[in-house]
């Protein structure tokens, strides 16, 4: 401080300067803290997504009856496949459909429910039609692998659900095995 009371140029600049060194400090701390915060939350959502679909897709395999064979459309043509050898053809598919029956008790009476699950790659949802009425059951999907544990389509009642989502560059991987509890002998 001078003479007079006040401060000299010197002090100020130097207060300036360590207050701006605080600022800095404090703003890149804040922005680490929101890039992490959004990070960690877009790892729960992907995470609640997938574990989402995979209850659901497991409980459709768990009550199922029997499986019918996979629906793959190129977009223009629609073909039927037991689901024996489909590497090859995942990847030259947009639309791939699997026909799930189950037996549903209504009024006394056992009614067969067709459960059509589609994955749509143009789309990246997996969705459940049922009575007419289609529903999501997941979104920002990178794709859906459903396969035999325990022996062909129509023979196993073990199957292995391959679930991959992605959303924000977050990606799960979930990997279920179903075990058909109503298959038809």
């Amino acid at each position: 401080m001078n003479e007079n009371g006040g401060f000299t140029l010197v002090e100020l600049l130097v207060v300036l300067l360590i207050s701006s060194v605080v600022l800095a400090l404090l703003g890149t701390l804040i922005t680490f803290n929101v890039k992490s915060f959004n990070n960690s939350r877009d790892m729960m959502d992907i995470q609640y997504e997938s574990q989402m679909a995979m209850n659901q897709l497991s409980e459709i395999f768990s009550e199922a009856t029997y499986i019918e064979a996979m629906v793959i459309s190129d977009g223009i043509t629609e073909t039927a496949y037991n689901l024996n050898d489909l590497d090859s053809l995942i990847d030259k598919c947009n639309i791939i459909s699997v026909l799930v029956h189950c037996d549903v008790l209504e009024s006394g009476t056992y009614l067969d429910k067709v459960n059509n699950i589609s994955y749509d790659k143009n789309e990246n949802k997996i969705f459940n039609e049922i009575d007419g009425e289609s529903y999501e059951l997941a979104r920002n999907v990178n794709y859906i692998w459903i396969r035999p544990v325990n022996g062909s389509m129509s023979s196993a009642n073990l199957f292995e659900i391959n679930l991959e989502l992605e959303n924000n560059g977050k990606t799960i991987n979930l990997i279920q095995q179903v075990k058909m509890r109503n298959k038809e002998r």
